[in-house]
């Protein structure tokens, strides 16, 4: 929603009209004024939308457009090349002032666009526009992000890398953790951007300013219980009422009676009242969310190799549910339907697409109560919006029916609409976005109202506002002896500030270089905090967090408990030697070969993982082919009562009372290599289960690793099943 006047809020359905200008910055660096005149009848249109326009979405990260017609017919343009400009464009709320007879007007920013055509017809230009949602239209290879990552860290990364600001850090959900990396090679930033919006239960729009933000629908104030405040009879200097809740009294002209006055009810900057209808199709009955179902893709390993299956997980009940399909960071699909379930269950609105007097403050993303001809009204959300100065405006909220919500699923994801070629740009550092966020903010900023207030010492409190009228104001600066500080809610709280003493309190901090006596990172408001090491490209080295310290190929340096450590212990064959020996059978006699692990894991030390590493060469001869079959993990319950014979003679068979099989450690049918041939001489390599329950801290252990088959009974059938191993066994943990 676009901050405006009381003045605005009061006229804009009843007197003025509109008019528009922009700023057009040439890839030359050559600015240009447009203004009014500059445009053809009607030559200034914007689309506004945060989701799919036949269904409600969440998720949703649409590119939106403008698009003006420019009058050429002086050949004003001619000279220009339009192609990469940026257009900041402003919608004006033109009123006359009775007393004066002159008349004044009220801009309102309402977007930064980037030409994506450029077509000349005659003497009339037509340029369409693209906001910064088209830069994530890029491959996620890119990414210079280290997995696991926050979904703060995942949004931070991607307007990073595609040199767009982000507007909000706190969103919720944001201290979520993904553990991996999306899979597909084919992803973009944007089905990132939108998979991450979908799990904090927003969607992700570029605001007036050119920056990302993830949010959502504003229905509380729906459902806010209003306070009229008392007659504050004991404090005779103040108003009666004063102390109340400031409520919207509607409008009651299209009743055709009198106009009435509420008192002071003009604070209404969370909602839109829209009775102004030219036409209007509006459902019936609200929609009520009672469930969410998450459709994911789950990749197993099996003995087979990897196998994938689709399950569906689900959260609520029965009724209006929304289905979702591929999310491309699910990687706990319980988790991630209940979180995108409490945050969507209950939701409720009406559908309907009304065609009304355009009002520029409204933006996709707002909440309205629309009010029909008949006086009906009804609360609603603003899906999707699109209008012409000097038009009418189109605005619906969009949704299923109750019947198709039953019987079709719809994707999230891939309704990404409006995708735009990919362009090579030059990569810049996020300090570098949010300077040129703060500039353009900056070239394009209204001025501030002021006010000077006397406090009881004769002191001056200074107040900036974006009203003329400091109580009818919603950004205000203040300024006093104990710091400087700015509110966005009219000065009930201030969220951003230094004080006096040179505590500051900031949403993003952007600087070239920080000295510190001490940083904190996380805490209470921030539960889980995370410090990121980058190189100059912007690759994350280091990675400072809640499960310790994590280097960019993944590795642990620290973990959550301590300093990590890596044991590593290779086998040894029946021969005694060390690296690759024979597994399978030997010829005379025919016995089965062994491959054994020593281990020792010294006092105090937690293991936190253990996995057996199986390198495996077919043996290929004139007359043969061998490979080992049926290969499985044991470990001797008994190491030093375990009979060990020399290579040459012989290898006792071990009994059942010395060993026992680790089961399904190279799977439910242990590891059999593939079948080799003499023209493709294989080496294949397979690691075990995780064996950490297996090993004991401060005790000799011993595994054994040979085939379960039965011991062939000629000296072919033993070659045929032998093959060359090479196992490995690292064990991972930190000293307590």
């Amino acid at each position: 929603m676009n901050i405006t006047t009381d003045r605005f809020k009061q006229n804009i359905y009843e007197k003025g009209y509109l008019t528009a200008k922009a700023k057009v910055t040439f890839r030359s660096g050559a600015i240009l004024e447009i203004a009014d005149d500059d445009l053809m009848e009607g030559g200034l249109s914007i689309d506004d939308s945060v989701g799919d326009s036949s269904s409600f979405e969440v998720g949703g990260a649409v590119i939106n457009k403008c698009t003006l017609v420019l009058n050429n017919f002086e050949h004003k343009f001619d000279k220009y090349d339009f192609a990469g400009a940026e257009f900041v464009v402003f919608v004006g709320f033109v009123l006359e002032d009775p007393e004066t007879e002159t008349e004044s007007t009220e801009w309102i920013q309402k977007g930064v666009y980037t030409t994506d055509t450029a077509k000349t017809s005659e003497n009339v230009i037509t340029v369409e526009c693209l906001d910064s949602m088209a830069l994530f239209d890029k491959s996620y290879s890119y990414s210079r992000l280290a997995y696991p990552a926050t979904l703060r860290e995942i949004v931070l990364d991607a307007c990073e890398v595609c040199g767009v600001p982000l507007q909000n850090t706190n969103f919720p959900n944001n201290d979520y953790v993904i553990s991996k990396h999306p899979e597909d090679q084919n992803v973009t930033f944007r089905e990132v951007i939108s998979s991450a919006a979908q799990l904090c239960v927003c969607f992700a729009r570029v605001n007036y300013a050119g920056a990302l933000e993830l949010k959502w629908y504003p229905v509380e104030i729906f459902e806010k219980d209003y306070d009229g405040g008392s007659f504050n009879l004991v404090e005779p200097e103040h108003q009666k009422y004063a102390d109340g809740d400031k409520l919207d009294g509607g409008d009651f002209i299209h009743y055709g009676g009198k106009r009435i006055d509420g008192g002071d009810f003009d604070r209404f900057d969370n909602y839109h009242s829209i009775y102004n209808l030219v036409n209007a199709t509006i459902e019936t009955d609200d929609i009520l969310v009672t469930g969410v179902e998450l459709s994911t893709t789950i990749t197993k390993v099996t003995e087979d190799g990897e196998d994938s299956e689709d399950i569906t997980f689900s959260y609520g009940k029965e009724g209006y549910v929304i289905r979702i399909e591929n999310n491309v960071l699910v990687d706990d699909g319980e988790r991630a339907v209940s979180m995108i379930g409490n945050g969507l269950i209950g939701l409720k609105y009406r559908p309907l697409s009304i065609n009304c007097f355009p009002n520029p403050s409204i933006e996709a993303g707002d909440v309205a109560i629309v009010t029909d001809r008949n006086g009906n009204s009804y609360q609603t959300i603003v899906g999707e919006l699109s209008y012409t100065v000097g038009g009418n405006m189109m605005i619906s909220a969009p949704a299923e029916s109750q019947s198709e919500n039953q019987s079709v699923r719809f994707d999230v994801t891939a309704k990404l609409v409006q995708r735009v070629k990919e362009t090579t740009k030059q990569e810049v550092s996020n300090y570098d976005i949010q300077v040129r966020k703060l500039n353009n903010l900056m070239a394009n900023a209204m001025g501030l109202y002021q006010t000077k207030m006397e406090d009881p010492s004769g002191g001056v409190i200074n107040y900036m506002h974006d009203s003329p009228k400091l109580e009818d104001s919603t950004v205000i600066w203040k300024m006093a002896l104990e710091g400087f500080a700015v509110s966005l809610d009219g000065g009930e709280t201030y969220t951003s500030g230094i004080t006096k003493d040179g505590n500051a309190v900031l949403n993003i901090l952007s600087a070239v270089g920080i000295n510190a006596d001490w940083i904190t990172v996380g805490g209470q408001d921030n539960t889980d905090g995370t410090l990121n090491v980058k190189d100059a490209a912007g690759n994350t080295l280091v990675r400072l967090g809640k499960d310790g310290i994590t280097l960019q190929n993944g590795a642990k340096l620290i973990g959550g408990n301590g300093v990590l450590s890596t044991f590593s212990f290779t086998n040894t064959g029946d021969s005694g030697n060390p690296g690759m020996n024979l597994l399978g059978f030997f010829l005379e006699p025919n016995v089965r070969t062994k491959n054994t692990i020593d281990v020792y894991i010294p006092p105090g030390f937690v293991i936190t993982e253990a996995y057996v590493t199986l390198t495996h060469a077919p043996l290929i001869g004139s007359n043969f082919v061998g490979y080992a079959r049926n290969v499985r993990l044991y470990k001797v319950e008994n190491p030093e009562n375990y009979y060990w014979a020399a290579y040459a003679g012989g290898q006792a068979e071990p009994s059942d009372d010395d060993t026992e099989e680790i089961k399904g450690a190279f799977g439910t049918y242990g590891f059999t290599a593939s079948v080799p041939t003499s023209q493709s001489h294989r080496t294949e390599i397979k690691r075990s289960i995780n064996i950490k329950d297996s090993i004991e801290v401060n005790k000799y252990n011993r595994f054994l690793i040979m085939s379960a088959d039965s011991i062939p009974t000629t000296q072919m059938g033993c070659l045929q099943k032998s093959g060359a191993v090479m196992a490995v066994l690292n064990v991972t943990g930190y000293m307590s």
